[in-house]
């Protein structure tokens, strides 16, 4: 993906835009398996 390998990250919001920011606004983390499925069934 060429936005990737620019240091860019894709969002996609609710209206499902999607926009290009500098993986360098973020702060990525790892989320517990759980977690990740209680937030996905939440959404």
């Amino acid at each position: 993906m060429p936005a990737e390998q620019d240091n860019y990250i894709r969002i996609i919001d609710e209206s499902s835009e999607d926009y290009l920011y500098p993986k360098s606004h973020f702060v990525f983390i790892e989320v517990p398996d759980e977690a990740e499925h209680v937030l996905a069934v939440a959404s």
